[in-house]
């Protein structure tokens, strides 16, 4: 955690009132994946756009837009720093959309062809809030690279 996100924690800490919807969540970590190093290549934008107008998740009626979504997120980022919110992203996610959101994770920061040192810690802390086994973990990972090497 940098020094911005332990000055934004003490100066709002994150409440017991700040609750995230499945699709808040997976927007989250969706967010924290695009944001890990810092800057989104064009690749990963692209990627992230794709996520939110072909994912079942967000194709599914609900009152709260795929935009609504976004924003709730990114302001929940400035407000409080992206780990607070992807950590308790990771515990408002289903059982059921945790490995899916680790394989979105993965394939966003391997968008570009590359995982920085910020994204490979961003996937590892991931890997671990999601509580995804090593051996479906390396699953996963190895798929996505494959998928993207064409």
């Amino acid at each position: 955690m940098g020094i911005f996100e332990k000055v934004m924690q003490e100066r709002h800490p994150l409440s017991e009132s700040v609750t995230l919807t499945p699709r808040q969540a997976f927007a989250a970590i969706v967010i924290g994946a695009f944001t890990a190093n810092g800057r989104g290549a064009p690749e990963e934008t692209l990627r992230v756009n794709e996520v939110f107008n072909s994912t079942r998740l967000f194709r599914q009626p609900s009152s709260e837009s795929v935009q609504a979504v976004v924003d709730h997120v990114t302001e929940l980022f400035g407000t409080h720093g992206a780990g607070p919110i992807v950590t308790l992203a990771a515990k408002s996610l289903p059982a059921e959309l945790r490995a899916p959101a680790f394989a979105v994770a993965v394939d966003l920061v391997l968008a570009d062809g590359q995982a920085s040192l910020d994204e490979r810690k961003f996937i590892d802390g991931l890997q671990g809030l999601l509580q995804i086994p090593d051996e479906e973990a390396m699953k996963i990972v190895d798929v996505i690279i494959v998928k993207n090497s064409v």
